[in-house]
């Protein structure tokens, strides 16, 4: 599954070091706006995943724990995707869960720095 597939989670589990729940999207595009209203689809569907309880009767192991959105990134983020990504960031940390966006373990693709 990918970004592109906005009502599916792409990969959900727990990380053994924390105990978090960890829900992955999988991002393959590069960065223009059309690129960030699918992203922002695809988030809005994490949250309503979240907040419905959805996310205990699809995965009870979830029950008493924190709740982190993952965002694995094939494209480093320009700035306009800075922004944007520094805007979710601090909608989801006020819905209280927790976001954070990296490159896959591979790096960025194309990357210069």
């Amino acid at each position: 599954m990918t970004v592109e597939q906005p009502t599916e989670i792409d990969l959900i589990g727990i990380d053994n070091a924390t105990g978090a729940v960890h829900l992955t999207v999988a991002d393959h595009l590069e960065w223009n706006r059309d690129h960030m209203i699918t992203l922002q689809e695809k988030l809005n569907a994490y949250l309503a995943f979240i907040e419905s309880g959805e996310i205990f009767s699809t995965y009870p192991y979830a029950s008493e724990r924190e709740i982190l959105i993952n965002l694995v990134l094939k494209y480093r983020p320009n700035d306009e995707a800075i922004v944007f990504l520094t805007k979710i960031s601090v909608a989801i940390n006020n819905s209280g869960f927790a976001f954070h966006y990296g490159p896959s373990p591979a790096g960025y693709e194309h990357d210069q720095g």
